[in-house]
């Protein structure tokens, strides 16, 4: 359909433009919007290697982080994208039957979100790693990290409660 294409080329043009304006965060954003996309289109390769490419424009980034501005916050935030990022590849591969591959880049994603202390991240992660569990048939894995999923989201929702609070209410 022309508007598939229209948001592919858009995607490309977007690419393209941070690439010239020397913005490594835009470009992965835009980058990840077209994984994203062809993902959707049933192009799983496609996909892949715009996921690779988002990946290596943030890895690249991070190396010049004075070109993104000032402090850790800015760090921070890049590594918070690369954690989404490898989320979203991560079910792509999941869903791609790549099941090992799924867990690798899940299990990369909480490495990163666990240093950066990311805790809203780590409930999606949990949630990931579960799902490829369950798909590879660790039925006590899975369950172990949809529980801790559970927490972490009942965590987020309420900040007063405590955590131990939580763990037994499971």
């Amino acid at each position: 359909s022309s508007d598939l294409a229209d948001t592919d080329r858009d995607a490309v043009a977007a690419v393209r433009a941070a690439r010239r304006g020397g913005d490594r965060r835009a470009e992965a954003e835009a980058h990840w919007v077209l994984a994203v996309h062809r993902d959707r289109r049933g192009l799983p390769q496609e996909s892949l290697s715009a996921f690779d490419a988002a990946l290596a424009s943030l890895e690249a980034a991070e190396a010049e982080p004075a070109a993104h501005g000032p402090g850790e916050e800015v760090v921070r935030s890049m590594r918070a994208l690369r954690v989404e990022v490898l989320l979203s590849k991560a079910g792509l591969l999941r869903g791609a039957g790549m099941l090992a591959d799924a867990v690798a880049a899940a299990v990369r994603a909480y490495g990163i979100a666990a240093a950066q202390q990311h805790r809203r991240l780590l409930g999606a992660i949990y949630e990931d790693l579960g799902a490829s569990c369950l798909a590879q048939g660790g039925y006590a894995d899975a369950l172990r990290f949809l529980r801790a999923s559970l927490a972490r989201s009942e965590e987020h929702t309420s900040e007063l409660q405590s955590p131990c609070n939580l763990v037994f209410r499971l």
